[in-house]
């Protein structure tokens, strides 16, 4: 019986337990956020629950613009919340986004659990998550901490469970991910590049060449970037998105509603493919000039972290991975490099609410790093 007790009041247990719990009692006490997007949320589930969910008639209706598929999901939660009560249903949501959070935590744990060379490791990982906004994205009444924990919780079963499966689960993961966030698109580019890179036949020519792989790919998808501005493919497909993008690029935006980080209107498309990279670099920013010391601090620990990192993981010689490791590394890196380029070929958002979603991932991936080099440099701990 002692053994068992001794089993699950380990202090990475425990400390999921506090960070979860300081999480929740931070979220509620700190009451519901609204933005924007949370009152236009709120306007179509209004309209749904008048069309008695009726996902047919809902969109046709013109009482409002009505919105793109990519929001449904979002639109019945809401709708779903407001119905049970019109009053209390802000606390529902918090509810949700603090669930959302215990579902983060819990795949932190798993995934390194399975690759770290000890269970505590995780510790370290609840501890880097703290540094970043998950003390506030919860108390907003927006759908970000369920998408983040959708998202981990497919790359989780995607490096973890063996049995076939898991691919069942991750195309019914990813159909509802579509339809929660357009930001689902960078999740789709990620893992097509590690279907494409991390099949049994492409996996050694990626280990031995990661980092010109890695290279090639940002300087592909910087050359679409550039192709963008320098063509009038817009006007060819008769696209609104593109156009979008297009006048982003011509002003040189960097980070939206923060002109103070963007580049000069290209001019070449040397100034276009630099003006990519520096909206790469921004994606991981490490210092913001408007945030405060404390933020920036925080952030500036994250970051620093995942890049060096990144540095290890990119060196072919730095550290021998084993196949598992490895192929977990990869696909984390590759879904961030993925949510990367695919932000920096549309939008980065000015406060950093778009890469959230992907700080559980970098947690993660500095702590198999860190396990890693331990291991490497018989450091005991």
């Amino acid at each position: 019986m002692n053994l068992q007790l001794r089993k699950y009041i380990r202090i990475d247990n425990l400390l999921l337990i506090i960070v979860f719990m300081m999480i929740s009692i931070f979220t509620f006490s700190n009451g519901p956020i609204m933005s924007s997007d949370t009152y236009q949320y709120i306007s179509w589930a209004e309209l749904l629950i008048e069309n008695s969910f009726n996902l047919k008639n809902f969109a046709e209706t013109e009482l409002i613009k009505t919105p793109s598929f990519f929001y449904i999901v979002n639109t019945i939660i809401f709708s779903v919340f407001l119905l049970l009560s019109p009053e209390n249903w802000k606390d529902f949501f918090m509810l949700l986004n603090c669930i959302s959070v215990a579902v983060i935590l819990i795949n932190i744990k798993l995934i390194l659990d399975n690759f770290t060379t000890k269970k505590m490791m995780a510790s370290f990982a609840f501890i880097l998550f703290m540094f970043s906004d998950i003390l506030l994205w919860p108390s907003y009444i927006l759908l970000d901490t369920f998408y983040t924990a959708l998202v981990l919780s497919i790359i989780s079963i995607y490096i973890i469970l063996k049995s076939n499966i898991k691919y069942v689960l991750i195309v019914f993961a990813l159909i509802i991910l579509t339809f929660t966030k357009p930001q689902s698109l960078a999740v789709l580019i990620g893992f097509i590049m590690v279907s494409l890179l991390l099949n049994e036949k492409v996996l050694k020519i990626y280990k031995n060449y990661r980092l010109i792989i890695s290279a090639i790919i940002t300087l592909i998808c910087s050359l679409f970037f550039s192709f963008i501005f320098f063509t009038d493919i817009s006007l060819v497909l008769n696209s609104s998105e593109i156009s979008v993008i297009k006048d982003m690029i011509f002003k040189g935006e960097v980070i939206r509603d923060r002109p103070e980080t963007w580049f000069k209107s290209p001019e070449s498309v040397w100034d276009t493919i630099s003006l990519f990279y520096y909206r790469l670099y921004s994606f991981f920013q490490i210092w913001v000039q408007d945030f405060s010391l404390l933020h920036n601090l925080m952030y500036f620990i994250l970051n620093i972290l995942f890049i060096l990192s990144v540095a290890i993981y990119l060196k072919k010689d730095a550290i021998k991975f084993n196949d598992e490791n490895f192929k977990a590394l990869s696909v984390l890196f590759l879904m961030i490099l993925g949510g990367g380029i695919f932000h920096s070929l549309t939008l980065i958002d000015h406060d950093w609410r778009y890469k959230f979603v992907y700080v559980p991932q970098m947690c993660i991936f500095i702590v198999i790093i860190f396990d890693a080099l331990l291991e490497k440099y018989n450091i005991k701990y």
